[in-house]
């Protein structure tokens, strides 16, 4: 089977761009008020024991960023479905975000959505 899909594109896609850029833009500014607190505290020799906390942290939320967005611009294959499944999966940890991913999941897991992304 050609890994070019040309079915229509289902509606869910067009939630699951936007949940992404809105997953991308809350990791971004929970990067940047972190950045920000470390930096008002006075750096990262007076933040003291959570230093290492605080790093980790951020290199964190900077990876988040990153895999929310790396969707946007990749083309449908069966390998990206399950990427998305994961990230649907990973929004499923905020309280609020869950209610959003409860019915995206539920399309995202159909029969169009996944024969648009080649995935039988």
């Amino acid at each position: 089977m050609s890994d070019l899909i040309t079915n229509q594109k289902p509606n869910v896609v067009l939630w699951f761009k936007v949940f992404c850029v809105f997953m991308a833009i809350v990791c971004t500014a929970f990067f940047a008020g972190g950045t920000w607190v470390i930096v008002d505290v006075g750096g990262f020799g007076k933040v003291g024991a959570q230093a290492g906390t605080a790093v980790f942290m951020l290199i964190a939320l900077f990876v988040t960023v990153i895999a929310y967005i790396v969707p946007l611009f990749l083309k449908p294959r069966s390998w990206v479905w399950v990427y998305g499944l994961a990230l649907i999966g990973l929004g499923f940890f905020g309280l609020l975000t869950a209610f959003v991913c409860i019915p995206l999941l539920l399309f995202w897991i159909k029969a169009e959505t996944r024969e648009y992304f080649g995935k039988t």
